[in-house]
């Protein structure tokens, strides 16, 4: 099974297993859980020279499978455990086919005031084509470990601002990841 073939079939499942946890381990204290999951269809563009490496202009479209399970406490706080993930496939402005694949686990504290809601977010975005997977590598490979804060009342969640602290970074995420 080749490296890339392996983190399809791995990572969710990683994934899936680091969300549990948490969730699992506040379960005690909770007043009240709620689980939501989402299957829809997701499109994307990147339009050429946006990324640098990325030349042409990519269009996907991908099966979403979304679980959030959230968590209120009796002290009316709450932690939301998001996990996302789409895989499909896409095509360049030339007809080069793609493979597409994103993760993202995100944990969200919100204190029973309502603000400032804590965000700890891992993502990943994998784009691969027949030539890449050949050489065991990615024509586009982004992901990120980031916490941070922010407002709902003063202002949007994304970019990241207040409390910023990046973990881990690679390649160009507020760029390059089109989900």
């Amino acid at each position: 099974m080749r490296i890339s073939r392996k983190l399809f079939v791995f990572l969710p499942l990683a994934v899936m297993l680091a969300a549990a946890a948490p969730a699992l381990a506040a379960a005690p204290h909770a007043a009240g859980v709620t689980r939501q999951t989402v299957h829809e269809t997701v499109t994307w563009t990147m339009p050429a020279g946006q990324c640098q490496g990325l030349a042409v202009t990519v269009d996907g479209t991908g099966q979403r499978a979304e679980t959030t399970v959230t968590t209120t406490r009796a002290d009316g706080s709450q932690q939301a455990v998001i996990d996302d993930l789409v895989a499909g496939t896409a095509v360049d402005n030339h007809g080069l086919k793609y493979s597409f694949y994103y993760a993202n686990h995100s944990v969200w504290d919100t204190p029973a005031s309502g603000a400032p809601v804590g965000i700890k977010m891992e993502d990943l975005f994998l784009l691969q084509n027949k030539a890449a997977e050949a050489q065991n590598r990615y024509v586009l490979k982004v992901a990120f470990v980031w916490r941070w804060t922010y407002d709902p009342n003063t202002a949007a969640y994304w970019p990241p601002v207040d409390n910023f602290v990046k973990t881990a970074t690679l390649g160009d995420p507020i760029n390059c990841d089109p989900i």
